[in-house]
């Protein structure tokens, strides 16, 4: 019996092609959810005065300045002519994380699996890609879940620089109203 004839080389790669093709289609799918469904998205604000950066929740603005709702609740008014910049980011869910973690367990379920599964035959071959597979799921899920929030800052924020000019505030008031709790 020839031992070649036994392991096909190409049902590993349709496997890996597979379930890197499952994992594509689960981010797509899953992205479209963690929009949300009828709320508005609420930016987390960084506003860099003269003074101490200021941050909350961007909450309305206007022609002349920016209100932040505070951690205590408390409305902060801060005009345009103290503001150096404003740095913008999305809060980040559950569902983000949810993201995260399932692209992470896929990817290192079909990594780990896959690349147990070489070189044996039978029996071994497949305990060990079960036992490879799921320690993947969980090692590659945790690590999904840590890097998910610093890839969607990394990926959404928004920076604005503040110039000190009438023109440049109507232009910069018109950018931030988009992403205003209150329009």
């Amino acid at each position: 019996m020839n031992p070649r004839m036994n392991v096909h080389p190409l049902r590993l790669k349709k496997c890996t092609y597979f379930s890197l093709l499952f994992v594509v289609v689960l981010v797509g799918s899953l992205s479209g959810f963690s929009q949300g469904f009828g709320h508005a998205r609420l930016w987390k604000a960084i506003v860099y005065t003269d003074s101490p950066k200021v941050k909350g929740i961007l909450y309305q603005v206007s022609d002349s300045s920016v209100v932040l709702v505070m951690a205590d609740r408390s409305y902060n008014e801060i005009s345009f002519s103290t503001i150096h910049k404003i740095k913008l980011r999305p809060r980040f869910g559950k569902m983000e994380k949810v993201v995260g973690f399932l692209v992470g367990a896929g990817t290192g379920a079909a990594v780990l699996a896959s690349a147990a599964g070489r070189g044996r035959e039978g029996e071994p071959a497949t305990m060990a890609g079960i036992f490879s597979g799921f320690t993947g799921f969980l090692v590659g899920g945790g690590i999904g879940i840590a890097v998910a929030t610093p890839v969607y800052r990394l990926i959404f924020t928004k920076k604005y620089i503040v110039q000190h000019e009438p023109s440049g505030y109507a232009r910069l008031s018109a950018k931030l109203r988009r992403r205003c709790v209150k329009r």
